[in-house]
């Protein structure tokens, strides 16, 4: 019964830290005053907590330069960013982007290095990925990271395994990108995750989507994907699988997609799809090209593109039936690139929605662009931190 008690007695004190860092992390800076009404606590408890802390290189606490009343100011406590910088990695086909990213998503310090492999071969590229860490960390002089870093890929990620389990953007199966990246930095763990989760957390803790507690972020891109955000959390679903909507079957009858099936939703509105198609009528044009000829009303262009807005509009439908969230939120290098193509999805989207559906949830665009990966990386490394400490 002692030690029962015991732990009880230790896993309270932990919630009440984890509860207590919180609320210091959501208002930026607070007083000893202000989180004892907010939790409902003593200041007897609340400066013994913070008192922990502070010890532990959590927070500070420092004089406010706002004067209120009579006396002296009170102390103000804040988030001990310079303690709690983290390694965000950003892995895409073509580049990998590495960065320092403080407790609030800030990007400090970030370098984008180019990847020219011909073959996409894990064995090459995550050392190579490795080797560029190392060196970016070297270059902080001494500046203190956590002991965890983030990495965004593209495809199924199995989260808690850290392993690819299929990237048909890599051609990558069964990959354990974790393992392979502690063999070669074993003062890292490695948290992997799909990239479009990270996107929603970033844009769900500090971008459009923040203040809903239900949303959607749908990809329009190289890929095709979704992340669904449910009472403020992320949800994977079985295996991680939420959201992988680009290789749903759409039309049977349709164009083979790169991962070997046909007709999958992603072969009708990703990138290379939509270039595949237009280039067997005009070989080399590019997107820019369509736009300007799909204003110029060239017919085949007309065709093409407004089929892609169409099948985007059946996504959108699609997720706002079964979701129902507050807003779905579009990113991705088409959205990012092409204001032409926002317009027309603005214009168009509510083509396939049912009338019960058309004004329960709200059309966004990105806030973060590119940077949202490297954000998001940032703050899962962060999270998984202080679980580590709180639980």
């Amino acid at each position: 019964m002692p030690n029962s008690q015991k732990v009880d007695k230790e896993l309270m004190k932990k919630n009440n830290m984890k509860l207590l860092f919180n609320n210091i992390h959501r208002a930026s800076q607070i007083s000893k005053a202000q989180i004892a009404e907010n939790i409902q606590m003593s200041i007897m408890s609340v400066n013994r907590i913070t008192d922990d802390l502070n010890r532990m290189g959590l927070v500070i606490e420092q004089n406010s330069t706002v004067q209120s009343g009579v006396g002296r100011p009170p102390k103000i406590l804040s988030v001990n960013s310079e303690n709690l910088m983290s390694l965000g990695v950003d892995l895409q086909r073509d580049h990998f982007v590495i960065g320092l990213v403080d407790p609030y998503g800030k990007i400090i310090k970030s370098k984008r290095i180019p990847l020219t492999q011909k073959q996409f071969l894990p064995e090459v590229v995550l050392p190579f990925l490795a080797e560029k860490i190392k060196a970016f960390q070297e270059g902080l002089r001494g500046r203190k990271v956590l002991p965890l870093i983030g990495v965004a890929i593209p495809g199924i990620v199995d989260s808690e395994a850290g392993c690819v389990q299929f990237s048909s953007h890599f051609k990558w199966h069964d990959v354990p990108v974790k393992s392979i990246l502690h063999q070669s930095l074993p003062e890292f763990d490695f948290i992997v995750e799909n990239d479009i989760k990270v996107i929603a957390i970033a844009e769900n803790r500090f971008g459009a989507a923040a203040g809903h507690r239900n949303s959607v972020i749908l990809n329009i891109g190289e890929g095709i994907g979704a992340a669904v955000i449910i009472n403020g959390d992320i949800y994977h679903g079985k295996d991680n699988l939420a959201g992988e909507i680009g290789h749903i079957i759409i039309n049977p009858q349709g164009r083979l997609c790169e991962c070997g099936q046909i007709g999958c939703l992603q072969t009708n509105i990703a990138e290379w799809a939509i270039l595949r198609e237009a280039n067997s009528m005009v070989a080399g044009i590019t997107l820019d090209r369509l736009f300007e000829e799909y204003d110029r009303g060239t017919a085949w262009v007309t065709n093409l593109i407004d089929s892609v807005v169409d099948y985007t509009a059946i996504t959108i439908n699609l997720l706002a039936n079964t979701y129902s969230p507050e807003i779905i939120l579009l990113c991705g290098s088409l959205i990012q690139q092409y204001p032409r193509f926002r317009e027309l999805i603005r214009n168009n989207y509510r083509r396939h929605l049912n009338q019960y559906i058309k004004n329960i949830f709200e059309l966004k665009y990105e806030t973060f662009g590119e940077e949202a990966r490297l954000m998001g990386s940032g703050i899962i490394t962060f999270n998984q931190y202080l679980d580590r400490i709180f639980n």
